[in-house]
């Protein structure tokens, strides 16, 4: 067990009536079981709390600046995924070259190129839009509730808007993520309504936004609350699914990358981890970094479990970037020189350390091989069960994840052009 999730247990043991549907904890009773509350409070997903709570139908919602309610219902909103055929392509275009937003994956620097090249003011229908808020502030006191647990009073709580907008009759709150989640904290779009509802008199729009790296997807999910007084009042207005791609004269060929290669790694160059997201495997290092340093702390920072934690923590020890001890994850010296780098520079240090991989090397040479040139699952699941000691059902997984490393390399580079041949991707 995580010491995150003992830390929790702990805490229920010592502060909560698990009969009561409505309960409170301070950061001072947080602090004393050794954790910080800034990571000790963050669940964003309903897979990213810890056990205790899930077992128990718990959630968290801040309260004042230093108390939580922890109540008994259902905080998150399911968010649901873009069928192949609703994703619109979109090239984006920049009216100058944007050299300070190359290569960052935040999920403000998402919104900003989103921004930039006119995508956001396509979704929302409004092009006149000007960017005013951003960051995180402290909110009036505003009363609201709960399903049937009653009313509630949040007083001088911190809240955060990834992005708002402004238009001549319209503000329109965003909320961002770098992932792909099933569902999130309906707190996130809620709190910020309540407080521009409150002391604006334009109409107030609330956006989930998400873009998924490895396939370049951005989505857009406008929701709307039917009562303002009611926390799970939420409803889904409307939705678009763009696949973009953006310009970046700043990357390397396919070629070069493979004459830089790092071929630097920490583990057995077979061991192939189950990880798909690669710009997950490229940030777990600077989330450890930020001090999410273990499997259930990582599991809060990407809103999914503990297990899935150890998936990519084992993908970023393949690319020697990172060890563990004790159940805590550790930078290797490696893994410190990559953080400091500049964001470009970690892109492209990452995609040599990629190239790098026996499996990738090799299902690239299958590819060149190959009569059309394309990069199967079915050539990437043969090689991996005839170099390694995989079998059965878990080799196909694992082909999975490197055609999903191949797919994030081939939307970053535009193509996968090696020795004058395009490479297709089955």
């Amino acid at each position: 067990m995580s010491s995150y999730n003992q830390a929790w247990l702990q805490l229920i043991a010592s502060h909560v009536d698990l009969s009561q549907p409505v309960n409170r904890l301070t950061s001072a009773q947080i602090k004393a079981v050794g954790k910080e509350p800034r990571l000790m409070t963050k669940f964003d997903s309903r897979s990213s709390r810890p056990t205790v709570l899930k077992d128990n139908g718990l959630f968290l919602l801040p309260e004042t600046n230093g108390s939580y309610l922890l109540l008994r219902e259902d905080g998150y909103c399911d968010l649901g995924s873009a069928a192949s055929q609703d994703i619109e392509d979109y090239q984006a275009h920049f009216p100058i070259h944007f050299e300070a937003l190359e290569n960052s994956s935040s999920e403000m620097n998402n919104l900003d190129r989103l921004f930039l090249c006119g995508l956001i003011g396509e979704f929302v229908g409004t092009p006149a839009l000007w960017a005013t808020i951003r960051g995180r502030r402290f909110a009036p006191e505003f009363r609201y509730r709960v399903g049937e647990l009653g009313e509630f009073c949040a007083k001088g709580i911190q809240y955060e808007v990834d992005q708002g907008y402004e238009s001549a009759d319209e503000i329109i709150l965003f909320e961002a993520k770098g992932t792909t989640p099933s569902d999130f904290l309906i707190r996130q779009l809620f709190f910020p309504f309540k407080v521009f509802s409150q002391t604006c008199r334009k109409r107030i729009r609330s956006v989930f936004f998400n873009f998924d790296a490895t396939h370049s997807v951005c989505s857009f999910f406008e929701y709307r609350f039917e009562d303002p007084r009611q926390y799970q009042s939420i409803s889904r207005i409307a939705e678009r699914h763009f696949r973009v791609r953006f310009p970046d004269p700043s990357l390397l060929t396919l070629d070069e990358l493979f004459r830089q290669r790092r071929r630097e790694s920490s583990q057995e160059a077979w061991e192939i981890p189950q990880a798909d997201d690669f710009s997950k495997i490229m940030e777990l290092p600077l989330k450890i970094a930020e001090g999410y340093d273990d499997s259930g702390l990582m599991a809060t920072a990407f809103d999914f479990d503990a297990r899935q934690s150890s998936y990519y923590r084992k993908a970023c020890e393949q690319m020697g970037l990172v060890t563990s001890h004790l159940g805590r994850y550790i930078l290797t010296e490696q893994g410190r020189d990559y953080i400091a780098l500049p964001s470009e520079e970690r892109t492209r240090f990452m995609m040599k350390m990629m190239l790098a991989q026996p499996i990738v090397e090799a299902a690239f040479d299958d590819a060149l091989r190959h009569p059309n040139h394309l990069i199967s699952l079915q050539n990437i699941s043969a090689r991996i069960e005839k170099e390694s000691h995989l079998s059965g059902e878990t080799v196909r997984r694992r082909a999975q994840s490197v055609r999903s490393w191949l797919r994030w390399l081939e939307n970053a580079l535009g193509e996968l052009r090696l020795g004058g041949e395009v490479l297709k991707i089955d």
